[in-house]
């Protein structure tokens, strides 16, 4: 009768112990736990890109796929607004705007990269942009100087004006 127990005893105990590694090795569902399903990011293979014309990576592993037609500009982008009468909007970046026509796309980086357009903007971060009712004057706010600066968009290519609220100081090439 002893080793009848013991036998018993021993095939329950390799019994446990097949059961359990059936379990872990999820050959045999535990009936005691609930399967979650496991959420993960689409591109956790794909490098970060670019494709203007179809489907981008961004660096966090999530698509997009653009709804419009798609420019680039300076990288960053901190501030945006669109004017009133929807024809212009203005990207503010670190140290650099970029005023773009909504019609044509066509865009302007200030300052440019060959320096004939110069910079309005004071050391320090810019993070606010907002237009005037007149749809050509826009206020860039420093973020950690205080500085607000009225920039009026030029109506030609080669005409730009602009003014320091916080000093005062004013330029133009008109």
């Amino acid at each position: 009768m002893y080793t009848i127990v013991r036998q018993l005893t021993t095939h329950l105990r390799l019994f446990a112990i097949l059961c359990t590694v059936a379990i872990t090795l999820n050959i045999l569902p535990a009936a005691a736990q609930k399967q979650y399903p496991v959420l993960s990011i689409p591109g956790t293979a794909d490098y970060a890109q670019i494709d203007t014309a179809g489907k981008s990576i961004l660096p966090s592993g999530r698509y997009l796929t653009p709804a419009g037609a798609t420019i680039r500009i300076t990288h960053d982008p901190f501030g945006m607004a669109v004017s009133p009468d929807g024809t212009t909007t203005v990207t503010l970046h670190d140290g650099v705007f970029t005023i773009i026509d909504n019609a044509t796309l066509a865009n302007t980086r200030v300052p440019s990269y060959d320096h004939i357009i110069k910079s309005p903007l004071s050391k320090g971060s810019f993070l606010g942009v907002a237009f005037l009712p007149d749809s050509r004057t826009v206020y860039l706010s420093g973020g950690d100087n205080g500085a607000v600066i009225s920039y009026t968009i030029p109506t030609t290519t080669n005409c730009w004006s602009w003014i320091e609220a916080t000093s005062g100081w004013c330029a133009s090439t008109c």
